[in-house]
């Protein structure tokens, strides 16, 4: 009894139920809405609720005031407060104690080095407080309550307590590190958080090995054990039951081998396996009553009945028919994932009723498999969608017909290689609620025009464009209306997506993506492999639009409504003539995002820009941007605010904007310059590449390309391909760093690239090709609007010797060094005879090709 009302003090100094003025003796303690739940000796669970007073007895506390534990002793009963860190490496019992955390998270933690022993004891904290082993820790018999974690890599036995969270906000109770060193043994603990927020109470970071996790209850969790990349388990006899999170499985593992997860009770989640390798067995588990069947290395097995997950495990011919799987009495979901096939060929599942919380048949590293004449229901209790009704990881051959879902199909980021995507054979008998999924594959082009689809997924095909595709948010889990792989050009244009996954990780090997005029309610993901995309004249509300890849446009959209609006994770981006507005972030550029342009915009939201440490940008050209928390003035009423605006030190607004004008009109085609780095008196050619945004074609265009003339000048101007047939004219003055270009074409200008600038750096840095547009109509004169993207043109020096600019020495530099040496044209190469002299005699001889050829054969070093 002593135990516990020391335990209802620490509880109410952690949550103020009581003044510390008043002699702690005499105080009564309040009732709390909490039950103190306790496993007797035959397993079962009792709940005890708190009496409505208590009076707790004078406790004199004691005070450890050394920060390292050593020699051997013990300590059996009071108080420990632990504010600092302290580092066991004796040989410590502790029995009786009350424990208490009461520092920072930084401060406030035990190392365990050598052994350390808690027994019969209450552990507490208020969210923070940690306790790490690295030696020998047992903890058994104790009562742990609101501590941030206990983290294990030496032999742990952590038996017989009771974990409780009823606040903090941390994800985790027990951690196993990486690697871990000792064995790991965690039994007939009872886990319970209140927080009503997900949490894991066992995880695993990788290579992990030698752990027992048996006789457990797991209470009100997000996932009750997740290991990665784990070997020598065994996970037995638990019981995981009062699920607050359905969209999570209860047990979450990926492993080598010698995986045991067996006589396990769980109510809702199941099993989830990452991936897999070796000897697994999973065995006499149940799922809201149901048993969950594992079929590993078998081969010519039909399965029927009514199952609560079904797991296919390196077997062969496998046929899954006419079964209910994962539903309840209810016909709720029961799994995380209904049916999971690994590492296996010729499975058939068919006429099968599905129900899941994420996915309904997930397939991962499968051959030959159909999923035929099936209905899925996808459903979950927070309001997102599903990852898929179908999942295809890194499989091949696969037939789907007749299948009914809510949730569509997911082709996962994990298929790199185009077979991932081209080896199915999906028809629109496949059905989102009443609409059918498209799949095309293997074609050199494919434009759908208001298509009334479900869900739309473009393979190998060249050139895609989608116009009036509309997703409502109907209930039915499209999950990723629009996925498209290996592409070389796409345009999605007029697009209305209203749901929870929007175009997040839209797909795979896309060479260029337009999107334009579209409205979309849910996420837009462009990953680091898809540059040089347009983003222009779309409407995102309630999106985080994420954009990973370099060389983008995003220009002419409003961005609405959202946590986090635009978040850059790619370099020299161009991100202009935007409304942000009304998020809590406007954009937010990640660490490692450089070199981007942010000018022209319209910024209105909680916090403007956040920028990650080392994230270094450009926010304006001949204009900033307008900000809704600059406090500047204009004194000369020109528009530009007479301070900067100071995001941080590496990012300054120097023209901020007072005012910011109408939202502009969309274009009909744009024009790309690209960026180029060209070497010091060396020449380069930059591309101008026209795309259209409308379904015309560019008969006439005029424009002026500006640039800083004490950088670069302009060689000549000559057509691209795409501007076969042209006439065209170019005024170049580069004393006013000018060119104005005129073109002209009867049958109209093609896609791509139209014009070619060959440019000369004269001195180094950095300048804008600019392009402004004077004049352009289509093939009947009939005017057109074109936008230009800038070109940022980085003139740098070549390394000494290196003539060519190949970016090394090589015998060719050696060559042109023996020719300019005799007299003899180097064209178009140039020397420059005071920093290519190698030998620094103050001119060009013999001798410097000598030096030249010894550093192209490694036998002398460029000085």
């Amino acid at each position: 009894m002593k135990k516990l009302e020391a335990f209802f003090l620490v509880v109410c100094i952690l949550l103020g139920a009581f003044s510390l003025s008043a002699p702690v003796g005499a105080q009564n303690i309040q009732q709390h809405n909490w039950n103190y739940v306790v496993v007797e000796k035959n397993g079962t669970v009792k709940e005890i609720p708190l009496r409505t007073a208590l009076t707790v007895p004078e406790i004199n506390p004691v005070e450890e005031n050394v920060t390292e534990w050593n020699g051997t002793w013990s300590q059996v009963g009071g108080v420990i407060y632990v504010d600092r860190p302290i580092v066991v490496t004796g040989n410590v019992e502790l029995r009786n104690v009350t424990l208490i955390f009461n520092g920072t998270s930084d401060t406030s933690y035990i190392e365990v080095r050598g052994n350390l022993t808690i027994d019969n004891s209450i552990i507490a904290g208020n969210g923070t407080g940690r306790i790490s082993n690295h030696g020998n820790l047992n903890i058994g018999n104790s009562e742990i309550y609101n501590i941030q974690e206990i983290r294990l890599s030496g032999s742990s036995y952590l038996v017989g307590n009771i974990f409780t969270r009823d606040q903090g906000w941390y994800s985790r109770i027990i951690v196993i590190e990486y690697n871990n060193t000792g064995v790991i043994f965690v039994g007939k603990n009872v886990f319970n958080d209140t927080t009503g927020r997900w949490v894991r109470y066992i995880v695993g970071y990788r290579k992990n090995k030698n752990i027992k996790i048996v006789d457990n209850t797991f209470i009100s969790y997000g996932e009750a054990i997740d290991l990665w990349d784990a070997s020598n388990v065994t996970i037995s006899n638990n019981i995981i039951k009062e699920k607050a999170y359905d969209s999570f499985p209860a047990i979450a593992i990926s492993g080598n081998g010698n995986i045991s997860i067996t006589n396990n009770i769980m109510d809702r989640g199941g099993i989830s396996i990452g991936w897999a390798h070796g000897n697994w067995v999973i065995r006499n588990n149940t799922l809201g009553g149901y048993p969950i069947l594992f079929i590993a290395n078998q081969e010519n097995k039909k399965v029927t009945g009514t199952l609560g997950q079904v797991i296919i495990y390196h077997s062969h011919n496998i046929t899954l028919s006419n079964s209910t799987i994962s539903k309840r009495n209810d016909r709720t979901a029961l799994a995380f994932e209904a049916v999971h096939v690994l590492a296996s060929s010729s499975i058939t599942i068919e006429n099968c009723n599905i129900t899941a919380v994420i996915t309904g048949i997930h397939v991962w590293a499968g051959k030959h498999v159909k999923i035929i004449n099936n209905t899925i229901q996808i459903q979950n209790n927070w309001g997102g969608n599903s990852i898929g009704a179908v999942s295809l990881d890194i499989s091949r051959y696969i037939v789907m017909r007749n299948n009914v879902m809510t949730g569509g199909v997911t082709l996962s980021h994990w298929n790199h290689d185009i077979e991932g995507w081209t080896t199915f054979d999906i028809d629109t008998s496949n059905k989102i609620g009443n609409k059918s999924i498209l799949y095309v594959a293997n074609r050199p082009s494919i434009t759908i025009d208001r298509g009334d689809y479900a869900q739309i997924i473009v393979a190998n095909v060249s050139k895609v464009t989608i116009r009036n595709f509309k997703v409502g948010n109907d209930g039915l889990n499209h999950n990723l209306p629009i996925q498209i792989g290996f592409a070389n050009d796409v345009t999605l244009d007029s697009i209305d997506i209203d749901n929870w996954w929007g175009l997040w990780d839209i797909g795979e090997s896309i060479g260029k993506l337009v999107i334009e005029n579209s409205r979309l309610q849910g996420d837009l993901y462009l990953r680091n492999n898809i540059n040089s995309s347009v983003i222009m004249g779309n409407h995102f509300k309630n999106a985080w639009v994420s954009i990973f890849s370099s060389n983008c446009t995003v220009t002419n959209n409003t961005f609405e409504d959202s946590w986090r609006a635009l978040d850059i994770g790619g370099s020299g981006n161009r991100i202009y003539k935007n409304r942000i507005q009304h998020n809590k972030i406007g954009i937010y550029l990640e660490s490692w995002s450089r070199g981007n342009f942010i000018y022209d915009n319209f910024f209105n939201n909680t916090i403007n820009a956040y920028i990650e440490p080392g994230s270094v940008n450009f926010w304006n050209t001949t204009v900033g941007n307008y900000w809704s928390d600059y406090n500047g003035t204009d004194s000369n009423g020109d528009g530009i605010g007479d301070t900067p605006y100071i995001i941080d030190e590496n990012n300054i607004d120097y023209l901020p904007l007072m005012s910011w004008g109408t939202h502009p009109v969309s274009s009909d085609a744009v024009i790309i310059i690209d960026n180029e780095t060209v070497r010091l008196n060396a020449t380069k050619a930059i591309a101008l590449k026209l795309h259209y945004i409308k379904d015309t074609k560019l008969g006439a265009l005029q424009f002026n390309l500006t640039f800083d003339p004490e950088l670069i000048k302009v060689e000549n101007v000559t057509p691209g391909n795409a501007a076969e047939g042209s006439f065209i004219s170019a005024n170049i003055n580069n004393s006013a760093g000018r060119v104005t270009v005129g073109i002209v074409n009867l049958n109209g200008l093609n896609e791509g690239i139209i014009l070619k600038v060959t440019v000369k750096g004269i001195s180094t840095g950095e300048t804008e090709l600019h392009g402004i547009p004077i004049d352009a109509s289509d093939t009947n004169a009939n005017p057109l609007r074109v936008t230009f993207t800038s070109g940022i043109i980085k003139v740098v020096k070549r390394p000494r010797g290196d003539i060519n600019g190949d970016n090394r020495v090589t015998a060719v530099d050696a060559l042109l060094y023996l020719r300019y040496a005799v007299g003899l044209s180097i064209d178009p190469y140039t020397i420059d005879p005071t920093y290519d002299d190698l030998n620094n005699d103050g001119k060009i001889t013999a001798t410097d090709a000598l030096i030249a050829l010894r550093i192209a054969v490694g036998l002398e070093k460029l000085s």
